[in-house]
């Protein structure tokens, strides 16, 4: 629920407890998604779509692990230079057919 102590609502309560991270895993329906909690909390989660739109998803936790400071940042950069590397790689495919028409 999303009312505080005072019984009104708070809008605090709607906000994720981390950074969540998603990678496409098997399709567009499925996800693996790496959770930051705290400075040495990280969730590996997967997230999967309940509708064939994609409006409701369900995510499970598939584990919880408390690693040290350095492997967390480590972790989070590689998950990151994943991701942007993806986005870089789309654009250089997109930007490639656009030259070959």
């Amino acid at each position: 629920m999303l009312t505080g102590q005072s019984g009104r609502v708070d809008p605090v309560y709607a906000l994720s407890d981390g950074i969540l991270i998603l990678f496409p895993f098997i399709d567009d329906h499925t996800r693996i998604c790496l959770k930051f909690r705290t400075i040495n909390e990280v969730d590996i989660l997967i997230q999967q779509a309940l509708e064939p739109n994609a409006d409701v998803y369900i995510m499970i936790k598939i584990i919880q692990i408390r690693i040290p400071l350095a492997l967390d940042f480590l972790a989070f950069f590689l998950a990151l230079g994943t991701y942007l590397t993806r986005i870089v790689v789309l654009a250089l495919r997109a930007m490639d057919s656009q030259k070959s028409r």
